[in-house]
């Protein structure tokens, strides 16, 4: 096992996540998009756009020899993870697991009852483990974007 460090995102982050998020939406996640959607999600995942986000939201990263190996982040004004990406080569080891709790801890010291997400249909299954529900059907924008939306109660 690798040693594994969890760290509040930082701007200096932002080309490794941007390269993370990219690589592991197309692997799991651009299939159920639209081509107009899939391009416009890629052409915003970039190093000045994270930045910027890094910002305005909370959120975590998993760090192993130096490499980012997961990304959460949140916006806590809506009580929303907005991005969990792990990299494939680290699935199924915790590491979401442990982001999303970090998350979740964050947002009960700022007095959030629930927490919401809109997730793709490769981590529906992970989310349910979490204790997420779905809040109702599928969602399909007009751009093509495909989403479910889940929410958990964490008070």
């Amino acid at each position: 096992m690798l040693f594994m460090v969890f760290q509040k995102i930082k701007e200096n982050h932002a080309k490794q996540i941007s390269i993370l998020i990219k690589k592991t939406f197309i692997e799991f996640v651009a299939h159920t998009f639209t081509n107009v959607a899939k391009n416009e999600f890629i052409s915003h995942i970039n190093e000045e756009n994270i930045m910027n986000l890094i910002n305005d939201y909370a959120g975590y990263v998993a760090i192993t020899d130096s490499n980012i190996v997961g990304v959460i982040m949140a916006k806590q004004d809506k009580n929303k993870i907005t991005a969990l990406f792990v990299d494939k080569k680290h699935h199924h080891k915790g590491i979401a697991t442990k982001l999303v709790n970090k998350i979740i801890s964050d947002f009960k010291k700022q007095g959030a009852k629930s927490i919401r997400c809109w997730a793709s249909f490769y981590a529906v299954p992970f989310y349910q483990h979490q204790g997420f529900k779905k809040t109702r059907g599928v969602v399909k924008t007009k751009k093509g974007y495909t989403y479910q939306p889940m929410k958990k109660i964490i008070c």
